[in-house]
């Protein structure tokens, strides 16, 4: 999904007029993105998709950290 959003950014895909608030979602936008994809590289996290049950247990450690911090 971050790839896609991505590439949907840099190749034009997502519409953006000249006004300031659209150009300042997208930039916005694309520093998630980045900053997402930076964070998936430097921890590894995409070698955990390789297998099912560390893909899970992830995904639970993550449900858990969100619970937690309401």
């Amino acid at each position: 999904m971050l790839y896609d959003i991505r590439s949907r950014m840099l190749h034009g895909n997502i519409k953006v007029s000249d006004s300031d608030s659209n150009l300042e979602n997208l930039h916005h936008l694309e520093h998630v993105v980045t900053e997402c994809m930076k964070k998936i590289l430097d921890e590894e996290i995409y070698l955990k998709y390789s297998n099912v049950r560390d893909k899970e247990d992830y995904y639970n450690t993550l449900a858990k950290t969100a619970a937690n911090s309401k």
